[in-house]
């Protein structure tokens, strides 16, 4: 039911985001899905990642703030209203969404990443739902 997402601290300065990029892929990491979030000074990069555990080493071994969290991935058909009906779902739960994006967009269906408080929860009430939910395997 759960994905890792590896955040990244990231300094808000032109070319910083291509450094921790090349880090990865330099060591052979594949990226999948990608979200960056700033502010004036800093920002937080959101990865997606086929080995996110060896991906926290290597970005720790180069010097940066990394920690990976368990996100929920979850398939959507591509329909006008399909998201307000899950979200519909969380607000009805009083569960609080942290922070969403699209992971990736194929034929009919839309892949959201969703980030709560209480992913355990969270993940029981879509599970009950029936919601079909993107394993890291579907990712590659």
């Amino acid at each position: 039911m759960f994905i890792e997402q590896l955040t990244v601290f990231v300094e808000n300065r032109e070319g910083h985001v291509a450094d921790i990029l090349e880090v990865l892929a330099n060591k052979g990491i594949n990226l999948l899905s990608l979200t960056l979030a700033d502010s004036a000074d800093y920002g937080l990069l959101r990865l997606v990642v086929e080995d996110p555990e060896n991906a926290k080493a290597i970005l720790k071994e180069a010097g940066y703030t990394a920690s990976i969290t368990k996100v929920l991935a979850i398939k959507l058909s591509n329909t006008v209203g399909s998201l307000k009906q899950l979200l519909s779902k969380f607000d009805e739960s009083n569960i609080n969404i942290d922070y969403m994006y699209v992971l990736s967009l194929k034929g009919e269906s839309v892949s959201v990443v969703i980030k709560t408080k209480d992913a355990d929860a969270a993940g029981k009430l879509l599970e009950a739902q029936g919601v079909e939910f993107v394993k890291a395997s579907d990712l590659i």
